[in-house]
């Protein structure tokens, strides 16, 4: 897996039970809501760096942003006595830091409707397509500051461990009118991309002894990168240099992407240069995408 990857949820999200941790840290209980029919809940630990010192009541409707990855059982939720917070730590299954945050009201009185799906946007490489199918895997690491207690559990036993913590997509293209010949933007095997779109619910699996949840999405816009070289050993570093596979074709193909912000450092730069590109990106896109009905919404 490279580092060069980006996962975040963007949407409404309902916080409950704020708690010191540090000088200027708290922790969130957060419930975000899956797409239909089920409109199941999923619970994140999400942790702030509260500069302002404000003040949070024990439960509220925001519209956020964070950055998001699985849950390790190594890290720690602040639940149990004292706490508020009813939650054990094995119903968590998301953690992430929260970047921004808009108050909405409480969740009864807001009159919104909560229970819509986050936007995602995840930046990595594609795995397991299947083309004619428009289907495609995407595995992204992101670091989070919760991260500290894994390598604090795993140094205590003297365990090495992964860079950052990981989230799991399994994207789908739906069918669309507008896709000239019905010609969608799958990525080949490998390929780099920055995808975004709507979470539709959650998929566990039993892998290696653990339960793996991958979150199925139903893809909006896909940004092609680059294509994922695996990271080189000491007796193949001169062979995994030169690895390469093929890669969507581009011009007539790309105007099939439903919005095209391809930059110039997107085509130009490294891979680590191209997923901090796209991660201003996404942020941008997002707000934009989400922020503007909401503010309509209440200012009417």
């Amino acid at each position: 897996m490279s580092s060069a990857s980006y996962a975040s949820f963007t949407g409404l999200a309902i916080l409950e039970f704020p708690r010191k941790i540090t000088t200027k840290g708290l922790v969130f209980d957060a419930s975000f809501y899956l797409g239909l029919p089920e409109r199941q809940s999923v619970l994140a630990s999400l942790r702030l760096f509260n500069q302002n010192d404000e003040v949070f009541s024990d439960i509220g409707l925001y519209f956020v942003y964070t950055t998001i990855a699985q849950m390790d059982p190594s890290i720690e939720v602040f639940t149990g006595e004292g706490s508020g917070s009813p939650y054990t730590p094995d119903e968590f299954s998301l953690v992430g830091d929260i970047q921004f945050l808009f108050y909405l009201g409480v969740p009864s009185e807001a009159g919104i409707d909560y229970r819509k799906p986050p936007y995602i946007h995840i930046c990595g490489p594609a795995f397991d397509v299947n083309i004619p199918a428009a289907t495609f895997s995407v595995t992204a690491e992101q670091y989070t500051g919760a991260f500290r207690d894994v390598q604090k559990a795993a140094a205590q036993n003297g365990q090495r461990v992964a860079k950052s913590l990981s989230l799991s997509t399994i994207c789908t293209i739906q069918d669309s009118a507008r896709y000239e010949n019905n010609k969608k933007p799958v990525p080949y095997n490998k390929r780099f991309v920055m995808v975004a779109g709507n979470i539709t619910g959650m998929t566990s699996v039993l892998e290696n002894d653990k339960i793996k949840d991958s979150y199925r999405v139903d893809v909006g816009n896909v940004v092609f990168l680059g294509t994922y070289v695996a990271p080189a050993t000491p007796a193949t570093n001169s062979g995994a240099a030169s690895s390469s596979t093929s890669t969507p074709a581009s011009g007539k193909r790309a105007k099939h992407l439903l919005a095209s912000f391809m930059l110039p450092s997107l085509q130009t730069h490294s891979l680590e240069e191209k997923a901090t590109s796209a991660q201003g990106l996404a942020t941008l896109y997002s707000m934009l995408h989400l922020l503007s009905p909401l503010v309509l919404n209440i200012s009417t």
